[in-house]
């Protein structure tokens, strides 16, 4: 009776044990599959984090070289906000993503991508209604995207690195 009872506690301990393996093994391959699909979804959006700087660099020319608040205020409106708008929409338009991991990093990257945004319609606003302390709040917000930018690409190699490339 006892070697029945051993052999059957032996057959059920692998048999949970072959569950668990299985069961983190689909759940490696369920995030690895939905980062990889992510990341096509993103590229596919056509705005990429560098198009973003681009468009900050663009922001911080403007800025930088004294220009009168008119000149500033032609390139947000022309130019930098309408094209950030158009990136913006593409992106909010992807699917969430199915996993607990991958749906993180996405709203990460939606609050990376929409911080300079409010940012430059702040700007925007702020010279519009001539408030240096709103153009002050906004210029903070811009400050910290690189901080986003960088949490973000942690995030994202973390989740490379743990379930592979596909």
């Amino acid at each position: 009776m006892k070697k029945s009872s051993l052999i059957i506690s032996f057959i059920l301990l692998l048999l949970i044990t072959n569950s668990i393996t299985l069961v983190v093994a689909k759940f490696s391959t369920d995030v690895d599959t939905d980062h990889d699909l992510y990341r096509e979804k993103r590229s596919l959006a056509k705005f990429s984090v560098q198009e973003m700087k681009d468009l900050i660099s663009l922001y911080e020319s403007a800025s930088s070289e004294n220009q009168d608040d008119d000149i500033l205020y032609d390139l947000l409106n022309e130019e930098i906000i309408p094209n950030y708008f158009i990136h913006l929409q593409n992106l909010r338009g992807l699917n969430s993503p199915e996993s607990v991991e991958v749906r993180s990093l996405h709203r990460l990257f939606m609050d990376t991508i929409e911080t300079p945004y409010h940012a430059f319609t702040k700007i925007k606003k702020a010279i519009e209604d001539k408030d240096l302390e709103l153009k002050s709040q906004a210029i903070e917000e811009l400050e910290e995207v690189e901080e986003l930018i960088n949490e973000y690409n942690k995030k994202s190699d973390y989740l490379y690195n743990r379930y592979g490339p596909g």
